[in-house]
């Protein structure tokens, strides 16, 4: 039986300028949250709606990820990792673009 292991992730969503159509970015790095170590191969997926667009990456050997060229806006995020499983707290929704940074656990 395969035991499952929550990971938290560290996601910045930053923001490049004031214009509303200006490329933007999230970065940031995976954790197991039982151990602190960083955690290779998860996929992470940022969807916009109402177009459906999407962008995604997956995190390196130290854990680490970034997304470039997104434009701003609302996000569904999903993150997925065989034999992983994502914390009940970690938010589904999230506004790229905007004036605050995002730190999720």
């Amino acid at each position: 039986m395969r035991s499952k292991l929550l990971f938290a992730m560290l996601l910045c969503a930053s923001f490049a300028g004031a214009q509303s159509e200006q490329a933007n970015q999230a970065a940031g790095v995976v954790v197991n949250a039982a151990t602190g170590k960083p955690l290779a191969r998860v996929q992470i997926h940022l969807r916009r709606e109402p177009d459906a667009q999407s962008w995604g990456a997956m995190t390196t050997s130290d854990g680490r990820f970034s997304i470039t060229g997104m434009p701003p806006g609302p996000y569904s995020l999903s993150i997925e990792r065989a034999g992983f499983s994502v914390p009940p707290d970690l938010p589904e929704e999230m506004e790229i673009g905007s004036a605050d940074t995002a730190n999720l656990h």
